[in-house]
């Protein structure tokens, strides 16, 4: 081959090396932000989970404590209220918290429920699974302190999706109601706390236009929680 040919084609291979290169870059930056995902599986929220501090996040192996004060994080326009239950004009109203997805609660009372604070995560995805690095928080006790009657999580892959007890003129006993998540037709009832009067109640998302799942409160209260109200996640 004469001697210009031969440079020619060297050339040439030089050339498609380098778009090779430049192609194989892009390639690899497109493809690694999917395997970062791919990376994070769903976790356990209960896990590692202090509800007596404001917030943690986890990184990997090593636990963060957030001084962070709840805030909506979902918009009221966004949710769907279920029936309230107990006094609806007792007590002072603590407004609409809507927090997150929620995972689990702490009860305080004794014959009545006198204080409630519900622990919950802001999900990084649209599955609502909770994935190590998403936020976790508390609610804060709504109303009074009293007997710590118990505190408990919804089972690893479950959520809230809604909530029971009885009411009266208070309300006097509560619990979450844990739905699996991506199916919540698969339920599990937490243990309902309190004292033995009133009416029973049973409310579930499931049963309102909304995604399923329970994401905020509305609790009225003085004494004791006078009444209180779920609300669901609305349909985008």
């Amino acid at each position: 081959m004469p001697l210009h040919a031969l440079s020619r084609l060297r050339r040439a291979s030089a050339s498609q090396l380098r778009v090779g290169m430049v192609l194989g870059t892009i390639v690899s930056a497109l493809v690694a932000p999917s395997r970062a995902q791919q990376a994070r599986p769903a976790a356990d929220p209960a896990k590692g989970f202090d509800p007596t501090r404001s917030g943690v996040v986890i990184t990997g192996s090593r636990t963060t404590v957030v001084s962070v004060a709840p805030t909506t994080v979902i918009e009221a326009k966004n949710v769907i209220p279920l029936p309230q239950h107990g006094n609806a004009n007792g007590g002072k109203d603590q407004g609409l918290n809507n927090l997150g997805i929620i995972f689990g609660a702490r009860v305080y009372g004794k014959s009545l429920v006198t204080g409630l604070d519900l622990f919950y995560y802001v999900p990084s995805s649209r599955d609502n699974y909770y994935r190590e690095g998403d936020y976790r928080g508390t609610s804060g006790p709504f109303g009074r302190d009293g007997e710590d009657l118990g505190g408990y999580f919804c089972p690893a892959g479950y959520a809230a999706v809604g909530l029971q007890g009885a009411a009266g003129l208070g309300i006097d006993r509560f619990g979450l109601i844990c739905g699996k998540i991506g199916n919540s037709s698969q339920g599990a009832d937490l243990p309902v706390l309190g004292g033995r009067g009133g009416n029973p109640f049973k409310d579930t998302c499931d049963r309102t236009s909304s995604t399923g799942y329970l994401t905020g409160v509305r609790v009225r209260s003085g004494l004791w929680i006078d009444s209180i109200q779920g609300f669901c996640q609305a349909k985008e």
